[in-house]
């Protein structure tokens, strides 16, 4: 059974629950979910039990409604194999500045340099990308078949929240880099608030580029996150992305990278997708969706069950190119 104890959001719906849901279907198993404020039923099953949401660092520090930690979690589900996966970095940036011993069995996170961190203390770590499911690609797709290309209503697109901000750390605000974009005459929409898995499909197709950053809304480490990011390529609007190091070999000839915190190559990445030739765009989008039905999150948590519970094969990489 695979067991899910969730942190409910948008984000997390249409990616991560969504994605549990279909692995538990590829495995043949039970998928129960929970959230911190439902009493959990005892199992004494080889359960799988994976966490989300930054409520579990591993630590013995009590969380949720009930008070429910990691430890408390394995008197209900004592024969478990724990999962916790991270939405970005303050999820576990409690392993990097404070020495919290482990209780999980796993360590997930969109955060290279964390994951590196948990491997180097000898913890079982790993990389994994927020992307999104093969359901909410399909719906992507539909949409497309239903509707087409609409007429762009803007040449590039970022959804994120801007300003974003943190006391300190190497990145510079999000607004600078959308402010220079837009000081070159580029259109651009951000900040748009979307959160309709519809709505944000829309806006994708109206666009002509989708941006990729990994500098973070709060945390002080950059991170690969944002699910609505691989929803372009699926409505004909090319995503790229900065030069993030977890991605710089996976993203190759895939994603065009511009150096982060380099405006004028952002930029330049921008125009270059803008005036491919319609054979050379449509190879780009094919090869895009391709990554991306590759390494959706159901598919990213079988690889996790072949290399680290069933150790069938001990090689595989939970991201790989297609």
């Amino acid at each position: 059974m695979i067991i899910y104890v969730e942190d409910p959001n948008f984000y997390s719906k249409y990616a991560i629950d969504m994605g549990i849901e279909a692995f538990a279907t590829l495995l043949g198993e039970e998928c129960r979910m929970y959230n911190l404020s439902q009493t959990f039923e005892p199992s004494l099953g080889n359960n799988i039990v994976i966490l989300q949401g930054f409520q579990f660092r591993g630590e013995s520090k009590a969380v949720g409604a009930l008070g429910n930690n990691i430890d408390n979690i394995r008197t209900y589900f004592p024969n478990s194999y724990i999962i916790v996966m991270g939405s970005y970095s303050a999820h576990c940036r409690d392993y990097i500045e404070y020495d919290h011993p482990s209780k999980a069995d796993l360590h997930l996170d969109t955060c290279y340099n964390v994951s590196e961190e948990f491997k180097s203390r000898g913890y079982n770590a790993d990389m994994f990308l927020w992307s999104g499911t093969q359901c909410v690609f399909q719906q992507a797709k539909n949409f497309y078949a239903t509707f087409g290309k609409p007429q762009s209503v803007r040449e590039a697109l970022c959804l994120c929240r801007c300003p974003n901000s943190y006391p300190g750390g190497y990145f510079y605000d999000r607004s600078v880099l959308f402010r220079g974009i837009m000081d070159a005459g580029i259109s651009l929409g951000y900040n748009l608030e979307q959160f309709s898995l519809e709505g944000s499909i829309r806006a994708f197709a109206e666009s002509d580029v989708a941006i990729g950053t990994t500098t973070p809304s709060s945390d002080p480490q950059r991170n690969g996150k944002g699910f609505r990011d691989w929803l372009g390529p699926f409505v004909g609007c090319p995503l790229i992305a900065d030069d993030y190091n977890g991605y710089l070999d996976l993203y190759k000839d895939i994603v065009p990278m511009y150096e982060y915190g380099n405006i004028p190559d952002c930029i330049s990445k921008i125009r270059l997708v803008q005036q491919m030739d319609p054979k050379a765009k449509s190879e780009l989008l094919a090869r895009q969706v391709a990554f991306a039905e590759h390494n959706t999150i159901e598919q990213q948590l079988l690889r996790v069950y072949k290399k680290y519970i069933e150790k069938t094969d001990p090689d595989i990489q939970l991201l790989d190119r297609p």
